[in-house]
């Protein structure tokens, strides 16, 4: 019976020992008898990996790894890069400043009822004089032209044919009077006839009640797009 006893003992000591393994020794608190200490000195744990407190035990005598507070981690900030992006990444595009250019680009519109009359191509000398002024002035302000668009129009009465010729003759009219020469690179004299008109006159008006509410789509315009200075 007592060698029975004797061997449970032994083996619950090596079970107990070996448990106690797995955890990382302690070193007791300076103030002696706080913890109970085994034969190597650190201190006596549980199979659960408690620290065995003697009755002398307070608060003032906890100690890291059993009842005091771990060490705080050391923080390890990141320094800022010493060298620009294009430095660790020869392949990244490098930045490029672009100047703003002011631009000088504007638009005129001669309507009808001060320029053309109905079914007509010449303009008259109010309206002449009106478009000159006006475009010199706007123009003085570009240091450099880069397109010259003047765009004849008419309404919609007649046939496509003949609208279609009416509006070449007023813009040509109008690129004459202002001293422009059609250029393929860079100006273009046009007409397009009725196809961009601007009204919306019903069609059960009288002829000449027609005409008169249809004077905004006979017109020309003028579009100037370059550099100013």
């Amino acid at each position: 019976m007592f060698n029975k006893l004797t061997l449970g003992l032994l083996s619950g000591l090596v079970v107990f020992n070996a448990s106690a393994q797995t955890f990382t020794d302690v070193q007791p608190s300076p103030q002696p008898g706080a913890y109970a200490k085994d034969a190597r000195g650190t201190v006596t744990r549980s199979d659960s990996g408690l620290c065995w407190r003697t009755g002398y035990w307070s608060p003032t005598d906890a100690i890291t790894g059993c009842d005091g507070e771990l060490t705080s981690p050391v923080a390890r900030p990141t320094a800022p890069d010493l060298l620009p992006s294009t430095a660790k990444n020869p392949d990244a595009a490098p930045l490029v400043l672009v100047a703003t250019v002011n631009r000088c680009d504007f638009t005129i519109t001669l309507p009808g009822d001060i320029s053309f009359a109905f079914g007509k191509a010449n303009l008259s000398a109010n309206a002449g004089n009106r478009l000159e002024s006006d475009y010199r002035e706007r123009v003085g302000r570009c240091k450099q032209i880069e397109s010259i668009s003047v765009t004849g129009h008419t309404d919609r009465i007649g046939s496509t044919a003949s609208n279609r010729t009416l509006s070449e003759q007023r813009a040509k009219a109008v690129a004459t009077r202002l001293g422009i020469v059609a250029n393929a690179g860079t100006v273009s004299i046009s007409g397009i006839g009725s196809t961009r008109p601007v009204t919306s006159c019903p069609d059960t008006l009288a002829r000449s009640n027609l005409i008169a509410c249809l004077a905004d789509d006979r017109r020309a315009t003028i579009e100037v797009r370059g550099d100013a200075k």
